[in-house]
């Protein structure tokens, strides 16, 4: 089993701190996360309110890859709706997966927020299709250091090669957030391992996973990876 820790910046309207005093302190905890014997460190992606205050997890984990050695580095996630440029996505993880020497976990989602979706002025309606044409052509490129031409519904793109390019496969190390059924298919179908969130009963999530775990088998003919389970931990002083 691999044990991470979320970096969330977040802050409570209770909180007497300033964003800075938040992020000094979200820092330090970081800081700590390879010394304590942890697998991987991951950046959230948030934008315009408190709830968290991590509106790049790639930058974020750049910095993290210049102070750690052999922690892995995902994104929880790049919410690819919110991105009116695939391969922008593609080139920055590619360049953080070369600074690291290939720690990157790419994890990708469509997002919940409606505060961000307006405050990107997206459409909620249009995050699954969104998301379902964005996510190919980023998995796609990060495979085969290209990419590929692409017309649809929301993105026009020529053809392209990354640089710096991919050096190893993604296949083993790409994340997709499952939090609804109907996401579900489109998650297997993207060869991913299936992330979810303590955001609701595990019995829901159970269901989801049971699914995800068949139809992941039939697409790619082979056993589906092991969920990635997020839970919220908090830690005080009070014993």
């Amino acid at each position: 089993m691999d044990v991470g820790v979320v970096m969330a910046f977040q802050s409570s309207h209770n909180q007497p701190l300033s964003d800075l005093e938040i992020y000094q302190k979200e820092i330090e905890v970081a800081k700590m996360v390879e010394p304590l014997g942890f697998n991987s460190i991951w950046g959230v992606e948030h934008h315009f309110t408190n709830y968290t205050m991590c509106p790049n997890p790639i930058e974020f984990l750049t910095y993290m890859s210049a102070i750690t050695t052999t922690l892995k580095l995902g994104t929880a996630a790049m919410i690819l709706p919110w991105h009116k440029d695939p391969l922008r996505i593609a080139t920055d993880l590619a360049m953080l997966d070369n600074l690291s020497n290939g720690r990157v976990i790419v994890g990708l989602g469509r997002g919940l927020g409606r505060v961000e979706y307006d405050g990107f002025g997206v459409e909620m309606a249009t995050s699954r299709d969104r998301f379902n044409e964005a996510a190919p052509m980023i998995l796609n490129a990060l495979e085969t250091g290209v990419m590929a031409e692409h017309h649809g519904e929301f993105f026009d793109q020529i053809e392209v090669d990354l640089r710096p390019r991919p050096f190893k496969s993604y296949k083993d190390r790409t994340y997709i957030v499952s939090m609804s059924p109907d996401t579900v298919p489109h998650a297997a179908r993207l060869g991913g391992t299936m992330m979810t969130f303590a955001v609701g009963p595990w019995t829901a999530r159970a269901k989801d996973i049971g699914q995800f775990r068949e139809l992941f088998e039939k697409e790619h003919n082979r056993p589906a990876p092991p969920t990635s389970a997020n839970i919220f931990t908090v830690c005080d002083k009070d014993p």
